[in-house]
Parts: structure tokens; sequence; C-alpha cells
């Protein structure tokens, strides 16, 4: 079920399957997307994140290492 998936995931933190996130990510967003989420108005989104490097940046950027 995708309460149970969401639990799931929100538990394993970092480690979670990034497979299953993506899917789960998914069927929320579909089932927003229908019956009382369009009601309400909900929708659900993504971030981008955009990067510059430089020859100054040549290392990692913590944000980086904490979203993977």
């Amino acid at each position: 079920m995708l309460h149970t998936d969401i639990e799931r995931l929100a538990a394993s933190g970092a480690s979670a399957d990034r497979d299953l996130a993506r899917a789960t990510f998914a069927r929320l967003r579909e089932a927003l997307s229908s019956g009382r989420g369009v009601e309400w108005g909900l929708s659900l989104a993504t971030p981008v994140i955009v990067k510059y490097r430089d020859c100054r940046t040549d290392t990692g950027t913590e944000l980086e290492t904490w979203i993977r």
C-alpha cells in the first residue's frame, strides 16, 4: 500500500531504495491528481537543484552529498 511504502521509505532515510522511492513518488502524485486531491487543490512537485562548478569548486558540495 502507498501509506506503508511512504512510512518504510521515511524510516529508511538516506539508505532507502531509490527505485522504490521514485515509484512511490509517482503513485503519490497520481493519487493526488485525482479525487479529493483535485477537490482540495493539492499537488506534488519535486525540487530541482542546479549546480554550478568552476575551477574553484572541484570538490563535491555538502548539499550534493546530503541529497544523495
